[in-house]
């Protein structure tokens, strides 16, 4: 099933991008807030720590970001402190334009803490001055003192525009299929039509969707909304699940 072969190539992905978060997140230099007095000073002005401040866990981040982010879609890494104060982020230059210095609001961030665990999140709005869309991957960071104390939140945020261009190198739209992704409230992360890719678009009134959702695979016939009312597919549906969340992959073709 076509459907199953690009859940298993998404799922793939989480579980490399986490299992680097979560290697790194027990290195010392990640670990090590050494400069907190300093970060309390600078979180209005910089929104975290200055670029020259704790340069050895940008230098992580930023070796994160330049060796896997091709292959994981990771555009930038962060650091969020135990009450989501946001602590440092690679590139600076997306720190640089952070609207917002707390981030306890977000699902990826009350997860970590609540359950201790690696947590995958639901699509969001970044906080930065480009409004883009992203999805992160998120894991507790140990305190050097006595490793049981969460320290903080090691963070990785994913591009959903690499992703939709390697969906879109496929050329599926001209054997009148199209893929999709979307995460586990619904909406689209992802999709192999060129058209359509930039349109927000939710799926979870879809029996498709909440079959996936409840672990389930298989196919449905289903009317989407179109531009002239609304078309009657078939989807193939997958669930991916990884790291306490579910995303799901439609593969439709329209009848």
């Amino acid at each position: 099933m076509l459907a199953n072969i690009f859940a298993t190539d998404l799922l793939n992905r989480f579980y490399h991008s986490a299992s680097i978060l979560e290697l790194t997140a027990g290195l010392p230099q990640v670990r090590n807030i050494s400069y907190v007095l300093m970060f309390e000073q600078t979180l209005e002005s910089h929104h975290g720590l200055p670029s020259n401040k704790d340069i050895e866990k940008r230098q992580v981040a930023q070796e994160i970001i330049s060796k896997n982010g091709t292959a994981d879609n990771l555009f930038e890494v962060f650091y969020l402190m135990p009450n989501g104060d946001m602590y440092m982020l690679e590139p600076y230059s997306i720190q640089e334009t952070l609207k917002e210095n707390n981030y306890a609001f977000r699902d990826y961030f009350q997860k970590v803490i609540q359950n201790n665990q690696t947590y995958l999140g639901n699509a969001i709005i970044t906080t930065t001055s480009s409004g883009l869309r992203e999805a992160v991957i998120a894991t507790p960071v140990y305190s050097l003192e006595d490793n049981i104390t969460i320290a903080g939140v090691w963070a990785g945020g994913i591009d959903f525009g690499k992703i939709n261009r390697q969906l879109q190198s496929l050329d599926l739209i001209n054997e009148n299929k199209r893929v999709v992704f979307v995460d586990g409230n619904g909406e689209k992360i992802a999709d192999s039509d060129p058209y359509r890719s930039n349109t927000f678009e939710s799926f979870n009134q879809l029996i498709s969707f909440r079959n996936a959702a409840n672990g389930e695979t298989g196919t449905t016939f289903e009317s989407l909304k179109a531009d002239n009312g609304s078309t009657k597919t078939i989807i193939s549906y997958y669930p991916v699940n990884a790291f306490h969340n579910t995303w799901v992959v439609f593969v439709m073709k329209e009848t």
